[in-house]
């Protein structure tokens, strides 16, 4: 068990350097945005569930935002999951009974609050489209995080989303204004 926490582990970190890697390409035009209200980003998230799922998926999001003001923006984002959860149902009530794997790709719109600070809080809610093999749904979505501003236009953030009643993503990523 250990070992396969290790490998979903390393496999998101590499993953990531991916996805960064990326991104940077952008940091070029975000180094020369003065107060931008215009971003752009990615992360590596993990995903659980709730009792009836017993793994732990992995993938990479895309953000792209707009800032109405120093605190406030309005935000959209897509995960796609690259490892699939595990969903296990003792009552065989679900879908297929005991464990099928799936995957679950959520496109969402959020409200978001920032402090204005380098080291910063960030709450967001708002309505996703959860896409998996079983069902699409639309629902409300809710998150907390922080940030720290590595440049003005440069940022790190780690979060927790709350997708659906059995669905949370943690993720860090990478912010750029341009």
């Amino acid at each position: 068990m250990h070992w396969a926490i290790s490998t979903l582990l390393i496999g998101i970190f590499m993953k990531a350097i991916v996805a960064f890697g990326f991104v940077s390409l952008l940091s070029s035009a975000a180094v020369l945005a003065e107060d931008s209200p215009y971003y752009v980003g990615t992360s590596a998230f993990a995903a659980t569930g709730g009792k009836h799922i017993d793994t732990i998926g992995a993938g990479l999001a895309l953000q792209f935002g707009y800032r109405i003001s120093p605190n406030w923006a309005i935000e959209a984002d897509h995960h796609e999951t690259l490892q699939k959860l595990k969903y296990s149902d003792d009552t065989n009530t679900f879908c297929c009974g005991s464990g099928p794997e799936f995957d679950v790709n959520t496109t969402a719109v959020f409200g978001v609050f920032r402090t204005n600070d380098d080291l910063y809080f960030k709450a967001k809610a708002g309505f996703n489209l959860q896409d998996s093999n079983f069902q699409n749904s639309l629902a409300p979505a809710f998150g907390l995080g922080g940030g720290y501003k590595i440049t003005p236009n440069t940022h790190l953030e780690l979060e927790w989303e709350k997708y659906s009643s059995s669905l949370d993503h943690f993720s860090l990523g990478i912010k750029f204004s341009f």
